[in-house]
């Protein structure tokens, strides 16, 4: 047996593994379905409750219920949605009813299973974001 080809091979191996390994371990199909977080809104200054729809086309819809001292508000949100990586892609779309110019905000999954999701803001605009800026904001989602 050649010895060249042997080292090649293993070299081969050694470099598409972690490529392998990426597409097993971060399938984002878990994150098909509906979904529900609540936190404090330090912006809103109020209680959040987000429940999403990420649906199999890769459209989504959020529907966000804020109650404080002063009373209730709600919000809706769609467009569209996609993973790269350990990176969930959210291309809002439309705000309560109205087209927006498509804006992206990119997430960090850490944490994802068939019944929990917990992501993170990855770089963003402060000026657009509001809330999400804040240092070490995390979302958590539990399955509906």
């Amino acid at each position: 047996m050649n010895i060249g080809v042997v080292v090649k091979s293993i070299l081969l191996i050694m470099l598409l593994f972690p490529f392998f390994a990426w597409a097993e371990n971060n399938e984002c199909s878990d994150i098909v379905g509906e979904w529900i977080g609540e936190r404090y809104d330090r912006v809103m200054e109020s209680q959040r409750t987000l429940y999403s729809k990420y649906r199999a086309d890769g459209t989504y819809s959020f529907s966000f219920e804020y109650i404080s001292g002063s009373g209730k508000s709600a919000q809706t949100e769609s467009g569209e949605w996609w993973c790269i990586g350990t990176n969930l892609y959210i291309s809002n779309t439309e705000l309560n009813g109205e087209l927006l110019e498509p804006d992206i905000q990119v997430y960090n999954i850490l944490a994802l299973t068939a019944s929990y999701m917990k992501i993170s803001i990855h770089d963003v605009d402060c000026e657009q974001a509001g809330d999400d800026c804040h240092e070490g904001v995390i979302y958590e989602n539990t399955r509906m």
